[in-house]
């Protein structure tokens, strides 16, 4: 099978059984995710990743627009239903198009519950299908990696989602895979829209130079994954952006054992369905951010040898894309049944990653006589005399207001705009600060402070 195209989607076979239902089960009628034509009306799509609607236009009174938001999955309740004529917006030599459509007036609009049915594929055919061309894939956890990559983490109160990934390769004969064939086994399984800028809410790329990365931050997608990927042992360059990595991986075992096979439909069903997975609920999220970067400041593997920057909410990353890719059915001995993912299987995935690069790196520090070029430190010594102070202003401020968030227009301005936010990116990064609702917020982690020693 060739490139495939979400677009170019037809029959019910090729459609995840969310979407089948939206787009077939008249039941689900008036179910479907908003499209707004105008700031008082839209349509129903019965997918996230087509521009097809379900050729019904509602009128939205106007106090009932902050239900909704472009995107949503929503259960309408319609009026009357008539027929008027609609102009499209698509025509030729600048005449638009007329078409007729059915249109009604909203008189309620609430968050749709549709029935999220699990895959065909169970969990272990799924992992296995996707990394099919590479022998003892499961070694090096490559098809965990390749299936946390492909179903993404979703966007939460700390922002926008998406995975990104490193990979380190030890000595290996020429021809045995490095991590950009990693990549491209990736790039082969997935839908063109999914491999374009701008196509869709999910988007794979890979980063081997400055230049892409500063294209990939202006137009990445909600849901952006992707792969740094170094032809030469260090590109300083790249080391400066501070890249942030969640997933980082060692090619020691695995080998690549011919071509990639295509997209696969059962794949990209289960794929789909995955990205359809929403996060829980954002209480739960933000015990969960704040558990985890009480520790983030004392990690320092990895941070010394990495391009990138190790992001403190790594685990909860993982968390939340194994999670969906634990949306098939897993056989127990018995049968076949769903398993849901908790934080500690998270932690122990991410914990395992690091130890091996940790391992790896080592290793090469001695090979190579890197150590005292570049010593691998305690994260909370990257900090610089700025960071310390703003940590504790911000600190003296949260006692005295008795709030541990703050918005970051409230901040005190003394220093230039630039430094604080530097100083904010170091901060988050070392585990002192969370970025909540996409970086306009941030929470004080109190029990993280730079003068820790342990």
């Amino acid at each position: 099978m060739g490139s495939l195209r979400l677009s170019d989607r037809k029959f019910g076979s090729e459609f995840c059984k969310l979407e089948r239902t939206l787009i077939f089960d008249e039941r689900y009628r008036d179910c479907g995710f908003v499209n707004f034509l105008t700031d008082g009306s839209f349509t129903l799509r019965g997918s996230r990743f087509t521009d097809v609607d379900k050729g019904r236009v509602y009128l939205l009174p106007p106090d009932l627009r902050e239900r909704i938001d472009q995107g949503m999955l929503v259960e309408v309740v319609p009026g009357k239903v008539e027929k008027a004529v609609i102009p499209s917006r698509r025509g030729t030599a600048g005449i638009r198009d007329a078409v007729f459509r059915e249109v009604a007036v909203v008189e309620d609009i609430r968050e749709a519950k549709v029935p999220l049915h699990p895959p065909a594929l169970p969990v272990d055919e799924f992992l296995y299908r996707i990394s099919s061309n590479w022998r003892s894939a499961s070694d090096d956890m490559l098809d965990i990696v390749m299936a946390l990559l492909m179903v993404s983490a979703p966007s939460s109160v700390y922002g926008e989602g998406g995975l990104g990934s490193e990979g380190l390769e030890v000595l290996r004969s020429p021809g045995t895979g490095t991590p950009l064939d990693v990549s491209r086994t990736i790039f082969s399984k997935l839908p063109v829209e999914f491999r374009m800028r701008g196509s869709s809410p999910y988007r794979y790329s890979t980063v081997e130079s400055t230049p892409e990365y500063m294209n990939f931050k202006k137009y990445r997608a909600p849901e952006n994954t992707y792969s740094v990927i170094r032809r030469v042992r260090y590109l300083k360059s790249l080391k400066r952006l501070r890249i942030p990595v969640h997933l980082p991986f060692v090619l020691k075992d695995a080998e690549m054992s011919g071509r990639p096979s295509g997209p696969d439909l059962d794949v990209l069903e289960y794929q789909l369905t995955a990205l359809y997975t929403p996060p829980p609920d954002e209480r739960l999220l933000k015990e969960l951010g704040e558990k985890l970067s009480r520790d983030a400041h004392r990690n320092s593997v990895w941070d010394g040898y990495a391009v990138s920057s190790i992001d403190p909410l790594s685990s909860l990353r993982l968390t939340l894309g194994l999670t969906r890719v634990h949306i098939g059915k897993t056989f127990d001995g018995r049968g076949f049944s769903r398993k849901m993912t908790d934080l500690e299987e998270g932690q122990r995935l991410f914990n395992e990653l690091l130890s091996r690069g940790a391992e790896e790196i080592e290793r090469r520090m001695k090979k190579e006589r890197m150590a005292s070029e570049e010593p691998i430190s305690p994260w909370r010594g990257r900090l610089k005399p700025i960071d310390r102070e703003v940590f504790f202003e911000l600190r003296t401020r949260a006692e005295e207001q008795g709030t541990l968030e703050f918005s970051i227009d409230s901040l005190p301005v003394r220093i230039d705009r630039r430094t604080l936010e530097g100083s904010l990116e170091r901060l988050n990064r070392y585990g002192y600060i969370l970025f909540l609702k996409g970086g306009t917020r941030i929470r004080l982690v109190i029990d993280s402070s730079p003068e820790d020693e342990s």
